[in-house]
């Protein structure tokens, strides 16, 4: 009966570790889409630096 109870502790345990397996690969993957973002953010705004430079440069009539 103790190997039975030994098994459920067990597969109790595992049971919990794959639950924060899951919930650390959400959460990595939340941080990889939102650095993302932060980098498409930082592009953009340099690409509309580069345009106004541009632009001021090279205005059209």
């Amino acid at each position: 009966m103790d190997c039975i109870n030994d098994v459920m502790i067990l597969q109790e345990k595992l049971q919990a570790k794959e639950d924060e397996i899951q919930r650390l690969k959400y959460q990595l993957q939340e941080e990889k889409n939102s650095s993302v973002v932060e980098e498409v953010q930082q592009i953009g705004g340099v690409a509309e630096v580069v345009d106004a430079a541009d632009e001021e440069n090279h205005p059209q009539s």
